[in-house]
């Protein structure tokens, strides 16, 4: 979902099936209410992520919440779309624009302030229309990965092979992919 007027984009991920590494899927909230203090992750100039940390409130201003003064780090071109988030580590808005940079770290803008992306988020974060204001983040834990289990071979009876020829056989069991080649 879009809302170009609040500047918030909403994208679903579908992670690969074949993942071996947890996910944290980050909480949000929407309640508007100003934290005491906000960090956030960020690619700033494009280079490997950085996290900028605010132990000040943000100050609510029209659609943005607005960053006074980093204590630590800054936020520079190549960091929007950086989440900002509380500390009950939950999103509250999406870094947008801002002057701030290491001479100058003041006034950086975070838009959407979630509060404000109410009718544009709210089908996506509270389908059934419960009126949740907030969730907390959920942890997912890599899949366990299953060894191969063999349970059929078809053809049950296999002709030696001679070098250079292939021969098509099925095997049936847990642990294989379309992707599984064997040798």
């Amino acid at each position: 979902v879009f809302d170009e007027e609040l500047d918030v984009q909403l994208v679903r991920l579908d992670p690969p099936a074949n993942r071996t590494y947890p996910i944290h899927a980050a909480g949000w909230d929407r309640t508007d209410t100003v934290p005491a203090s906000t960090i956030t992750l960020h690619h700033p100039g494009g280079a490997e992520k950085k996290l900028s940390k605010d132990d000040d409130s943000p100050v609510k201003f029209e659609n943005f919440w607005r960053i006074r003064d980093w204590e630590m780090g800054v936020t520079e071109g190549g960091s929007s779309g950086g989440p900002m988030i509380d500390p009950a580590g939950r999103v509250i808005g999406i870094l947008d624009s801002g002057a701030s940079s290491c001479d100058v770290p003041t006034d950086d803008d975070f838009s959407t302030r979630f509060g404000k992306g109410g009718p544009a988020l709210e089908p996506y974060l509270d389908p059934a229309a419960t009126g949740q204001l907030t969730t907390d983040g959920l942890d997912v834990p890599a899949p366990v990965v299953k060894p191969f289990d063999a349970l059929a071979v078809v053809p049950a009876e296999i002709q030696p092979l001679q070098p250079g020829t292939d021969r098509l056989v099925r095997v049936l069991g847990t642990g294989f992919t379309d992707a599984t080649e064997l040798a």
